[in-house]
């Protein structure tokens, strides 16, 4: 039994606390023989009752028996495809979620003092670059930071501050220079919005807001499509930042008028 099948068997009969762990187990399928039930239980933030009522749902008597008849060790192969009426489902949840939240984030956006984007690898740093470029366009400055040792100046986190914002792009929102940059700045209390893949993760954790993918449903394969799902929501999000903006100061013209 491969641990995808089952879960996709019941995907939409899990809720959201089930749906989060069942993506820890997707995306750290190697560990998972080593875990015991309450290891598991403290890396999803969850109870040990509630591993043992999920395991229970996939119809094992409990995670240990589950840890044994399920196959932890095939991945998904290079080649295996997405159904292209599943891929644009997938799609269209994520966003769908993402417009719930857009509000608030251009809401920080624009009371932001200063605005610092950060990214955590190559795919990230385009991700980096292509929102710099959207927000200059709208005429809102912001700056590109790295969390590569040999480039990071510390002292530029510790100045950051509560009226800053910091954007961040990590696909596993684990990265060890991530955390340290966080942690440098995280005493000034700027307001921290994440882009991740996985909303189990130390970077959601320490997050004001996160845009994750596994807001979508049945999704099974973030690392596959992070990047190409995230430039989509920037593009997404340059047209909905036009909108937003015109109807900000339509309003503002309204309100000199009265």
């Amino acid at each position: 039994m491969i641990v995808k099948d089952i879960i996709v068997a019941k995907y939409s009969q899990l809720n959201d606390t089930e749906k989060m762990i069942s993506n820890y187990l997707i995306n750290h399928s190697s560990e998972i023989p080593t875990l015991s039930t309450t290891e598991l239980a403290q890396k999803v933030f969850t109870s040990k009752s509630t591993i043992s009522r999920f395991a229970q749902k996939l119809g094992f008597s409990g995670f240990t028996e589950m840890k044994h008849k399920v196959n932890w060790s095939k991945k998904p192969k290079e080649n295996e495809q997405v159904d292209t009426k599943t891929l644009a489902s997938l799609l269209t949840s994520f966003l769908d979620s993402a417009t719930i939240k857009q509000e608030e984030l251009f809401s920080e956006i624009l009371k932001a003092k200063r605005i610092y984007i950060l990214g955590t690898g190559t795919q990230q740093s385009h991700l980096v670059n292509t929102l710099s470029e959207i927000l200059l366009k709208h005429g809102i400055v912001a700056t590109a930071l790295t969390t590569n040792r040999t480039t990071v100046n510390n002292k530029a986190f510790e100045f950051i501050s509560s009226d800053d914002l910091l954007l961040i792009f990590s696909h596993s929102g684990n990265n060890d220079d991530l955390k340290n940059a966080v942690i440098t700045c995280e005493l000034n209390h700027p307001s921290l919005i994440s882009f991740v893949s996985t909303p189990t993760n130390w970077l959601t954790n320490h997050s004001n807001m996160s845009f994750t993918l596994t807001d979508s449903e049945n999704w099974l394969y973030p690392h596959y499509f992070y990047f190409g799902f995230f430039s989509m929501l920037l593009n997404y999000l340059d047209l909905s930042l036009t909108e937003y903006l015109l109807h900000k100061n339509l309003n503002s013209k309204s309100d000199e008028l009265k």
